[in-house]
């Protein structure tokens, strides 16, 4: 997924600031942050944009690392998924639509 920002979050507050490393993931879900020193990173990706209807499949968000300073560090990753509902899912809903029309 292209366009997804991943932040360094050097504060912990879960919210990309301003002055915070940033970068957008490239058509193939590529991105590179540059660490600014060597200590322990939160990466984080910023929800919002997160195309709707995609979740996460992956348990490691936020990830703690702990680059060199000045290293392009490439082992984050993510994954998210586009939910896709089966037809039979729905199929309680549609009955009890039928239902709620044929009593009217």
């Amino acid at each position: 997924m292209s366009g997804i920002t991943i932040y360094l979050d050097l504060n912990a507050n879960e919210i990309l600031d301003a002055g915070e490393p940033f970068s957008a993931t490239d058509e193939t879900g590529q991105y590179a942050i540059v660490a600014p020193s060597a200590v322990n990173y939160m990466i984080r990706v910023d929800t919002p944009t997160i195309p709707a209807g995609f979740f996460l499949t992956t348990s490691n968000l936020p990830l703690n690392v702990t680059p060199a300073a000045g290293e392009d560090y490439k082992n984050a990753d993510f994954g998210y998924q586009q939910q896709k509902f089966p037809w039979w899912s729905l199929w309680p809903a549609v009955m009890q639509a039928v239902q709620e029309n044929n009593e009217q």
